[in-house]
């Protein structure tokens, strides 16, 4: 093996150990951006409507139950932890009460507590943005609700963070803010490592496969090394399994089959890189594995409906990203309405670089050839006709006979034989 093999592969077992589930947290900016609390007593229940963001909820005293969209009303005691995705649901002292609209009582600036009768049960919620515009990759690979108890063994350190968080709700002093954003992030990423620790080892979902010691072995392996050129059977050979095996588990466990989550994953990186608008694009494009920027540009394309150029202009502006209208688009349709001199010559200059067009379908070519020997026979045919008719003009003006006695042109015409081949 050559020095520069050996180091790779050095470099490749050394970042084997990176944590794909740190490195999507890291990638897409999860972040705590709001925190949130309850204090009620008696009878009550609030519902929240869903949006497309991670919340979570922790009860710090008494009682209450998590009313969810098609699953069982769900008990949390203090010290539990649940975490909801982008689903709506309700928080009551008795699932057999209507829910009220409780959003309203957060709208207002500033209003991140809520007292309904009393202190009986005391509940603190966050909502968990994304930095970037990729929360969908995690999102759907997401169960809707997640719940840790506090008796499950791996919940001591969801325990600690509660009590310092409930220490400086209490204290309310300068700095509680930041330190309160802070454990809320922390509260976040212990209560996903405890609710991976629960769940069953055959159960689906991706975070149950990180865990898997050989499907996690290869998603550590893919997101080390998100340039490798990697195939299925690179993977299966990573995660000891057969390729058929190894694709009909991971499809699985994760929902997607490996090649569609590399992809997913490939471009979320790329839109975060485009998005700090310092790598040209056909850098990000050799960064996350592409080797052709048309490939890439494609394939961005098609998950996300703009071309990179265009995505990183909107995310500039601060508008919502639309469909390519330019480019190679108008190019494709101005090339289809030009097609005998594309084929011919190549294309304009277009600004600095010069773009090549876009070969023909054999298809067209065949139709152009068509047409273009169509074209031949009838100007051959009309250059005969014409040749014929200037020797009828010739012949008729020979003729020494009185104006009266010519015959028309017509006559004329018929009277010379017409030339051969027609």
């Amino acid at each position: 093996m050559t020095d520069a093999g050996e180091s790779r592969k050095l470099s490749r077992s050394s970042s084997s150990a990176l944590d794909p589930l740190s490195n999507v947290l890291e990638v897409l900016g999860a972040r705590v951006t709001r925190l949130t609390r309850m204090e009620a007593a008696g009878d009550w229940a609030l519902a929240f409507p869903s949006i497309d963001r991670l919340k979570f909820v922790a009860l710090l005293r008494g009682r209450a139950w998590m009313l969810l969209p098609g699953c069982a009303p769900q008990l949390m005691g203090a010290g539990d932890v649940c975490l909801i995705g982008p689903t709506g649901y309700a928080v009551a002292s008795d699932p057999a009460l209507t829910p009220v609209d409780g959003a309203p009582l957060y709208q207002e600036p500033g209003c991140d507590i809520v007292r309904i009768g009393g202190d009986e049960t005391v509940g603190i919620g966050g909502t968990v943005t994304f930095a970037g515009p990729n929360a969908e990759f995690l999102l759907d690979m997401l169960p809707d609700f997640m719940i840790v108890a506090r008796r499950l063994s791996g919940s001591g350190a969801i325990s600690t963070v509660l009590s310092l968080m409930s220490g400086e709700i209490e204290r309310d002093t300068i700095g509680s803010g930041i330190v309160n954003a802070r454990l809320a992030d922390v509260l976040l990423v212990e209560t996903f490592r405890a609710y991976v620790g629960q769940v069953p080892p055959a159960e689906p979902g991706w975070l149950g496969a990180l865990l898997d010691p050989r499907i996690g072995r290869a998603l550590r392996a893919l997101h080390a090394d998100v340039a490798h050129p990697w195939t299925v059977a690179d993977l299966a050979h990573v995660a000891g399994m057969s390729r058929a095996a190894f694709s009909a588990e991971s499809t699985r466990r994760i929902g997607h089959p490996p090649l569609s989550y590399l992809r997913a994953w490939r471009l979320a990186l790329a839109r975060k890189a485009l998005s700090g608008g310092e790598t040209s694009v056909a850098d990000v494009a050799e960064m996350v594995g592409y080797r052709s920027q048309g490939a890439f540009a494609q394939a961005f394309r098609r998950a996300f409906g703009s071309s990179p150029r265009n995505d990183r202009a909107s995310k500039a502006e601060g508008a919502i990203p639309s469909r390519d209208l330019t480019g190679h688009g108008i190019a494709r349709l101005r090339a289809s309405q030009r097609l005998g001199r594309l084929i011919r010559r190549p294309a304009r200059h277009r600004g600095p670089r010069q773009r090549r067009s876009r070969p023909l379908p054999a298809i067209a070519k065949g139709a152009m050839t068509l047409q273009c020997s169509f074209c031949i026979i009838a100007v051959r045919a009309w250059c005969s006709i014409c040749d014929w008719r200037m020797t009828a003009e010739r012949t008729f003006t020979r003729w020494p006979l009185s104006f009266q006695d010519k015959p028309s042109l017509l006559e004329a015409l018929m009277m010379v034989p017409p030339p051969d081949g027609i």
